[in-house]
């Protein structure tokens, strides 16, 4: 629950720095599954009213609440959720020129090398901080507070929690093992199970 507060928080806080709270929530999972450091599926939950919840997924061995490649992981998910909501993504997980865009605009710029001398598009992409741009001026904000911003608000949120106001986030477990976060009050099917998520207070 601790690595899910993190990144959740962590989610909220570029989402104000970076998308001006452009982005709506998402169900977060935790899963070594597609062996990469992040992912993003759209539309991939469903709750009973047809509403449907976009996902992020993050590789465990990647959560380094500290290090910049974490922040950058993040960030680069939320990218393709703009895009997904605002713009033309590429086929099949490809990244386009409007990505490449994207990222730029919030500070990181795509390559497929890591490195300024890669490709800005391809299948397979990495990226590295664009010096002074909005994404390295968000992440110094939390080095001159040790990102206590992040920890914080996880507390604040954990008192939410308890007096059962707006913004409450819980855990969800499926009979098969598979646990989900998002908002409370969700009503989920697990794809795999065709079985109710269970909501865990």
């Amino acid at each position: 629950m601790q690595n899910f507060n993190y990144i959740s928080n962590t989610f909220s806080y570029y989402n104000k720095e970076l998308f001006q709270d452009k982005l709506p929530e998402v169900i977060i999972t935790i899963s070594r599954d597609h062996k990469m450091s992040g992912m993003f599926q759209p539309d991939k939950w469903k709750s009973k009213d047809g509403q449907m919840i976009h996902e992020l997924t993050v590789n465990p061995d990647y959560i380094e609440p500290y290090d910049i490649e974490f922040h950058q992981t993040i960030v680069h998910e939320m990218c393709h959720l703009y895009q997904y909501l605002f713009g033309k993504p590429g086929r099949s997980g490809y990244h386009n020129l409007e990505f490449s865009e994207i990222m730029k605009n919030v500070g990181l710029q795509t390559s497929d090398t890591g490195t300024p001398d890669g490709f800005k598009t391809g299948r397979r992409m990495y990226d590295y901080v664009i010096d002074d741009g909005p994404f390295e001026k968000a992440f110094q904000k939390l080095q001159e507070t040790r990102f206590k911003t992040l920890e914080i608000s996880a507390v604040k949120k954990d008192k939410v929690q308890k007096s059962g106001a707006d913004g409450k986030r819980s855990k969800y477990t499926c009979s098969c093992g598979c646990n989900v976060w998002g908002k409370t009050g969700l009503e989920i099917v697990c794809k795999k199970c065709d079985v109710e998520f269970e909501e865990n207070n």
